[in-house]
């Protein structure tokens, strides 16, 4: 596995009375990690082999910043290990699936947090520097991480990107308990109007919406619409947390996600043959 080796974990389904043919890869940083309760849990009901390689900081396509070795060459490497690892495994058919984190945290482990006006403002301040670095997707410019994704699709592969999921300016972990309630890390509050989130994904969201238009074999999934109600996106559901933390939704979360991610997966399999 090379330098992915100890970021692989594998669920591979035994005494299954029917087997689903496509294996799934999943290619992220933690916000993959995140979603193992809901990958093994899809593994067990569909018979599913699921291949999860997880770089924790390092994003896959993040659409924050270029892949380029001279930024973090780290990441880089560990991604083309992570993409060589799936076209030696996949078979045509297969399915890649590629989770991170992509969009700017509100708040980070530790209480480091951006300002008050972030969800108003930053959207517009991401996209002007995105298309500044000749990185996120314009009229003339819509092929934007191609060499990271049409590999698979030339394989005969399905890509799906995730859609950015809500992001909070407290911790569901650290703010939940009644003795944290004058925390300042908790002054964010654990929902988030979803008109703000919105607004502040929107440039992310048309750019993977733009690659995905242009490139038969691959589709966007949303988790938002899941995780959010009409008007808010709610750290708690019931009492119970969607999110651990700002960011990365829990075992709960995982379980909220799953029939929405069984249907991603169904029409993944459904797509025609990826070509770039």
């Amino acid at each position: 596995m090379g330098g992915t080796a100890r970021g692989l974990t594998a669920f591979v389904p035994e005494g299954c009375t029917r087997r689903a043919a496509a294996q799934l890869f999943v290619i992220g940083d933690s916000h993959a990690t995140a979603y193992l309760p809901m990958l093994e849990q899809l593994s067990a009901e569909q018979g599913r082999t699921v291949k999860v390689l997880q770089v924790p900081g390092c994003a896959y396509v993040d659409m924050m910043a270029p892949m380029d070795p001279a930024l973090d060459g780290h990441c880089h490497r560990m991604a083309r290990a992570s993409m060589q690892v799936v076209l030696e495994q996949a078979r045509s058919g297969d399915i890649v699936f590629l989770p991170s984190l992509r969009l700017p945290r509100l708040i980070a482990l530790g209480g480091a947090r951006g300002s008050r006006f972030a969800l108003r403002h930053r959207s517009r301040a991401t996209c002007m520097r995105a298309r500044q670095q000749n990185w996120l997707p314009s009229r003339r410019r819509h092929r934007t991480h191609p060499c990271w994704f049409t590999p698979f699709l030339d394989a005969g592969l399905h890509v799906v990107f995730e859609l950015p999921k809500p992001v909070l300016r407290a911790h569901p972990f650290q703010c939940v308990d009644w003795f944290n309630r004058n925390n300042p890390d908790c002054a964010g509050g654990l929902s988030e109007r979803r008109t703000d989130q919105e607004r502040y994904r929107a440039p992310v969201v048309q750019a993977i919406n733009t690659l995905v238009a242009a490139h038969p074999g691959m589709l966007a999934w949303d988790p938002l619409p899941v995780l959010c109600n009409e008007a808010e996106c709610p750290a708690l559901r019931a009492g119970r947390p969607l999110f651990f933390d700002a960011d990365h939704v829990s075992p709960y979360g995982n379980l909220v996600l799953l029939h929405a991610f069984k249907e991603a997966v169904r029409a993944a399999v459904a797509l025609p043959a990826g070509t770039s």
